[in-house]
């Protein structure tokens, strides 16, 4: 039996980012990289990552959504503002939401650094956190969880406002790109998924240096292999 293998080709791919400060996309058309399936494979790998530490810390999706719930029916969708945040934007961001200020009022405690949650109005709130609980000073356990707000007693966040809650960076692969490494993650959402993570970073510098990674030992700490199709997963 003999097995046919390829010779090494490589795709090098630059990802710049010109108009987003926190997201970037790169999208590759049908056909411009193509492999004989009868012996071939894609394989991604990342060499070298270099990117200034100048993004937001609050991103649209990313940390931003909550929920309030009122009278068991009717469901408020909220979006604390995208860009470089500060506890006072996302208090008065609430005290003045169009609907919310009548319902809730939140105070903000500068020395400890929380929330102080106020219910004034006779209807019945819940607090439903969508992925703001480092925002809303909750732990991320709190996700999805209804937060009943009484009419007798205030809420108070159970731990400080963290407005820096970016601590990594993450490059996804997504569309019809799947790794083919068996693994799961849950870092979109609190939902256990297929990993796409190809590539994940701490953020140890101070705002505006640059954050570096150079793969100069050709390792294979972010290498992967691709499919091209989710039929190989199974459902449990």
């Amino acid at each position: 039996m003999s097995l046919r293998l390829s010779y090494p080709e490589r795709t090098n791919l630059y990802l710049t980012n010109l108009n987003n400060k926190s997201k970037i996309e790169i999208f590759i058309p049908d056909g411009v990289l193509k492999c004989d399936e009868s012996y071939e494979e894609f394989y991604i790998n990342v060499i070298q990552f270099n990117t200034f530490h100048n993004f937001y810390n609050v991103i649209q999706d990313y940390n931003n959504n909550f929920n309030i719930i009122i009278d068991n029916d009717t469901i408020i969708n909220c979006s604390i503002p995208e860009g470089n945040i500060n506890a006072f934007t996302i208090r008065e961001y609430i005290n003045n939401h169009t609907i919310l200020k009548n319902h809730i009022y939140v105070v903000y405690d500068k020395f400890k650094s929380t929330f102080e949650y106020q219910k004034i109005s006779n209807s019945s709130l819940q607090l439903q956190i969508i992925n703001a609980h480092s925002l809303l000073g909750f732990s991320r356990d709190k996700r999805l969880i209804p937060i009943l707000l009484p009419h007798d007693e205030n809420i108070y966040s159970e731990q400080p406002i963290n407005v820096i809650s970016i601590t990594n960076f993450f490059v996804h692969a997504s569309g019809d790109l799947y790794l083919n490494d068996d693994n799961f993650d849950n870092h979109k959402s609190s939902e256990i998924t297929n990993n796409d993570i190809i590539f994940s970073m701490a953020i140890d510098k101070p705002f505006n240096h640059c954050l570096s990674y150079n793969n100069s030992d050709g390792g294979n700490s972010f290498y992967y292999r691709l499919d091209n199709s989710k039929a190989k997963y199974k459902s449990f």
